[in-house]
């Protein structure tokens, strides 16, 4: 199956239209606010904060989550110094259900968070908030 996305700019706004081959053209939802996001982020860490900042310089929009809110608040403000010229490149999410929310299906997701139960815990999270087999 080919799926191709065109996003519309139009300032605040993003239109998206997703085209399934063979199968009539969907619109995805009339409009997307500025805070659609390509990618979600799970973990801001020394090394998750890291990977969300080179995303972001390298265009992209990120959805990121941690339960320290304070390094999610941390990782915009050196985002918006690093990028000015671009708004809020990251969208920080108080909840797994409002980072599900930001992303297209099916969503890429980066969990960077230490090896063992905290992986464990994130994915059943994940489940919970409304993951769906196809991401």
């Amino acid at each position: 199956m080919m799926i191709v996305m065109i996003m519309i700019n139009d300032n605040d706004f993003r239109q998206g239209y997703l085209f399934v081959q063979g199968k009539k053209n969907l619109k995805l939802g009339s409009v997307w606010t500025k805070y659609f996001c390509q990618f979600g982020f799970i973990g801001l860490g020394v090394m998750g904060k890291n990977l969300v900042l080179n995303l972001v310089d390298n265009g992209y929009e990120v959805a990121a989550f941690d339960l320290d809110t304070n390094k999610v608040n941390d990782a915009v403000i050196q985002a918006n110094t690093e990028v000015p010229e671009r708004q809020q490149p990251i969208h920080a999410c108080s909840s797994l259900n409002e980072l599900l929310e930001q992303l297209p299906s099916p969503r890429t997701i980066f969990v960077s968070v230490p090896a063992g139960d905290a992986v464990d815990t994130v994915c059943r999270h994940l489940i919970d908030a409304g993951v769906e087999v196809d991401d």
